[in-house]
């Protein structure tokens, strides 16, 4: 259409000028050679030097002119009738199809639809006129319709109708607020339960104090080790041997560990007694992990079992001497050597910064930390993990004063980022996508096409019809003065002709001298 439109203009290559050009040169010479006949039929039809005698003969330029000019007339008047008629032919249609289009309007594609083969009903049809109706020719010229609003999904049959803007840019943005909702309903006003007081993690913090590490390592079934097996015939010390930790003294689990509250957990104190009926007790060691001293012969089924329970005993101190258990820490980036433990982190109020500052929580300027590798024993160990109820509850009473100090500052401000950068944004984009120029460019292609060109076209087949028209006339009026102009040539030349004969017969002219 814009080729089309810059063609009529005037700009870049126009063949439709170009033909006419040719086409009015030509004209120009068919008109320019029926003068020249004229003229020289009028005013020079006799020239050359007289007989003697007589007149001036007739000249052959006329009827040789005349001739030519008929002769190509007659082509260009078919050529010119062909083409204009042809054109006048094309032209009642293409008129047709431009009322057509001059009457755009959905009323009108409803009436012709099914003739053109158009299904306008459904969901399609609907979109289809609503556009056109909107957007191609819309009864007000000012109205720039979006066009997010004017096509519509369904997830089903059965759906209701969602347009573009609802299905895609209201759902995303309904989608971001509702987050937003979402958090402002659990930092705002305190409404949504503290981290530190959160029955899951009160449960799991009690039972972390209330059940020490060293109550729960116990030892597996031994029965397979050659080295522990005789123990397991003799019941007391089987008894007592399983479950047993590496605490001294037996210990209940407590509530707060599920599938095995209520449960005993054996001391090596329990095992160590049973033990003693089969020898003394040894007093080498300050704590209950004591050996005895069998009384019976080693290779005796008792020297065996006790040699058997002396073995599980040593596997006991084993583990409570062990120094290789780790209670690591964080380094203390004041000084980045010393220990440093959150449990002895404190907060205190800035009513200036409006927030709480903390110390001895172990972060550097970074905000990171440094763990500090410590080595330690099993009951340090045990001792390190009840502490962690105390480092738990630390670090979320400072994510609870977080939520309710920084939270709705958080909140507001990066929604109202959101907001600006993102969400209006998308409402930007949404309102942009309009139709607005579709109806503008669609009466410009009809005032250019309909208007300029299919007028312009039919003008020109009418103006080839009209030369033609004329090119008979000049035709018919060339042909008589090429007839008459060749008929006095040929004329005069006949009589000439007998008039030289006469004499010569005759004698009235002289004869060649004789030689």
């Amino acid at each position: 259409f814009l080729q089309v439109r810059g063609h009529l203009a005037g700009k870049g290559p126009n063949t439709i000028a170009h033909i006419t050009g040719l086409v009015v040169t030509i004209a120009v010479f068919l008109v320019a050679f029926m003068q020249c006949s004229l003229l020289t039929f009028a005013f020079r039809e006799r020239a050359g030097k007289p007989e003697e005698g007589g007149p001036k003969p007739f000249s052959k330029i006329p009827h040789r002119i005349a001739c030519c000019t008929w002769c190509c007339g007659w082509l260009f008047m078919v050529i010119a009738l062909l083409v204009g008629g042809l054109m006048t032919l094309v032209g009642v249609p293409l008129s047709g199809m431009c009322l057509i289009m001059d009457d755009m309007s959905a009323e009108l594609i409803t009436n012709i639809g099914p003739a053109l083969g158009l299904n306008l009903t459904g969901d399609e049809g609907e979109q289809l006129l609503d556009i056109v109706s909107n957007c191609l020719v819309p009864k007000d010229p000012n109205l720039n319709a979006a066009l997010l609003d004017l096509i519509y999904v369904k997830d089903n049959a059965t759906a209701p109708k969602e347009s573009l803007r609802e299905k895609v840019v209201e759902s995303v943005k309904d989608s971001i607020r509702s987050k937003f909702d979402d958090i402002d309903k659990s930092m705002g006003g305190g409404s949504a339960p503290a981290l530190s007081t959160d029955p899951k993690l009160v449960k799991l913090t009690d039972a972390i104090y209330k059940n020490p590490i060293s109550m729960m390592i116990v030892a597996k079934d031994l029965t397979s080790d050659s080295t522990y097996s005789d123990l397991y015939s003799q019941t007391a010390l089987s008894a007592a041997a399983l479950p047993s930790s590496v605490q001294c003294n037996d210990r209940v689990v407590s509530d707060e560990v599920d599938g095995l509250k209520g449960k005993t957990m054996k001391g090596v104190e329990k095992f160590v007694l049973a033990l003693t009926s089969f020898g003394t007790r040894q007093t080498l060691r300050a704590d209950c992990a004591n050996l005895v001293d069998c009384v019976d012969a080693l290779t005796s089924p008792r020297g065996k079992s006790c040699k058997a329970g002396n073995n599980f005993v040593k596997l006991k101190q084993k583990l409570m001497d062990a120094g290789t258990f780790r209670c690591d820490t964080f380094v203390n980036p004041l000084d980045g050597v010393s220990a440093c433990d959150v449990k002895f982190m404190s907060g205190t109020f800035n009513a200036s910064k409006s927030r709480t500052m903390w110390s001895n929580d172990c972060l550097s300027a970074t905000k990171k930390v440094k763990r500090k590798q410590v080595l330690c024993n099993v009951q340090e160990f045990s001792d390190y993990v009840k502490d962690y109820k105390t480092r738990i509850l630390q670090a979320m009473k400072r994510i609870d004063l977080a939520v309710t100090e920084v939270g709705p500052a958080i909140s507001k401000g990066l929604r109202g980022i959101v907001e600006e950068d993102l969400i209006a944004p998308i409402d930007r984009v949404a309102n942009g996508v309009t139709c607005g120029l579709m109806g503008g460019f669609y009466r410009e292609m009809v005032d250019g096409f309909c208007y300029q060109g299919i007028n312009g076209f039919i003008v020109i087949g009418q103006s080839y019809v009209a030369c033609g028209a004329m090119l008979v006339f000049l035709v018919l009026l060339m042909y008589g003065v090429w007839r008459r102009a060749i008929d006095n040539v040929n004329k005069s030349s006949v009589a000439l002709t007998k008039v030289v004969e006469f004499v010569k017969t005759d004698g009235v002219l002289p004869t060649a001298p004789m030689n």
